[in-house]
């Protein structure tokens, strides 16, 4: 899942960066911090551990912030 959500990834950041990110992208504060860590390159593990989280809540998320940033695996 990791590879597919990449590009969706950097898309966000660089539209982060350059202020184009709207307020209303629905993602909890939960979400964008999970967003920004895999950004970085860590592991689901990694980010549950940090995070306080099983590894499936995290998991669970991932999924969360694909359907409202409208991601679809086959791009």
């Amino acid at each position: 899942m990791f590879l597919f959500g990449y590009k969706l990834i950097v898309k966000y950041f660089r539209r982060r960066k350059y202020g184009k990110i709207e307020q209303e992208n629905g993602l909890t504060l939960i979400e964008k911090v999970i967003l920004e860590k895999i950004s970085i390159g860590k592991s689901y593990h990694t980010i549950a551990e940090e995070l306080f989280i099983s590894k499936d809540e995290v998991q669970r998320n991932i999924r969360e912030i694909y359907q409202k940033l409208q991601h679809r695996k086959i791009e």
